[in-house]
């Protein structure tokens, strides 16, 4: 939707699909799809450019966004967690003692 104004001066939101034609002149005429006609005080200049930004900016979006996913953004794996020394290397606490040094 582009911002526009009317001859009296109210803001008027203009969705750019219903434009069919544009008639510039010292009041620029829209003419929708509808058939009615929207006299702006916009310049024709300024509503193609207002167009064109718009349309500029969807095609921006979409560009932005990529459904594939991205090989670094697949989920990883939860790390396991850390069990106690003792439990992974059983005889990691026990240190034995020579008989000899008694």
């Amino acid at each position: 939707m582009i911002r526009l104004f009317r001859t009296d001066g109210l803001e008027l939101m203009l969705n750019v699909d219903l434009i069919k034609e544009i008639n510039p002149g010292p009041v620029t005429i829209i003419s929708l799809l509808s058939g009615e006609e929207l006299p702006v005080k916009n310049s024709l200049t300024d509503v193609l450019n207002k167009i064109r930004a718009y349309r500029q900016g969807i095609e921006n979006e979409n560009r932005e966004y990529d459904p594939a996913p991205k090989r670094n953004d697949r989920p990883r794996r939860a790390p396991a967690p850390a069990r106690p020394v003792a439990e992974t290397f059983p005889d990691a606490g026990v240190v034995p003692i020579p008989e000899d040094s008694q």
